[in-house]
């Protein structure tokens, strides 16, 4: 049986010669084909994905398991930190699955503030938004 990095020198190997290769995609073959081969992906047992899955309820997309585990890498503290930002993305109605921008997130050291004000809207504001002004007249009619 081939292992994973015969498997990533073939797969390279065709890329290059379609000259369409990229280190992403290059990796999003390896890991579907050693979930064939192998029966699981390696990546899905990464602190990282094990949390981002427990917290979201959905896997990391594959296209972006390594830049997760790259970007968080393998400290504990890392990985905390990750999980807590991905409990407040979810936590606040984000799309739990836009993984490129909660990695951003991380990456800026946490989900920023936008001119001092969360970037939510307060309930306050979302109150006035939606029960006054054009809004109410359009409900309205």
């Amino acid at each position: 049986m081939a292992t994973i990095e015969q498997i990533r020198e073939a797969i390279k190997y065709t890329l290059v010669m379609k000259q369409s290769h990229t280190r992403e995609l290059e990796d999003a073959l390896v890991a579907e084909m050693a979930k064939v081969l192998f029966g699981r992906d390696e990546q899905l047992q990464h602190p990282a994905i094990v949390g981002y899955k427990s917290i979201a309820r959905a896997n990391v997309p594959v296209a972006w398991r390594s830049d997760v585990i790259q970007t968080v890498g393998d400290k504990e503290q890392d990985v905390y930190r990750w999980l807590a930002l991905v409990k407040s993305w979810v936590g606040k109605g984000w799309n739990k699955m836009n993984v490129e921008g909660m990695l951003e997130a991380y990456r800026a050291g946490g989900i920023q503030r936008r001119n001092g004000k969360a970037q939510e809207l307060t309930d306050v504001e979302r109150r006035s938004k939606y029960t006054g002004g054009e809004f109410a007249d359009f409900i309205e009619h």
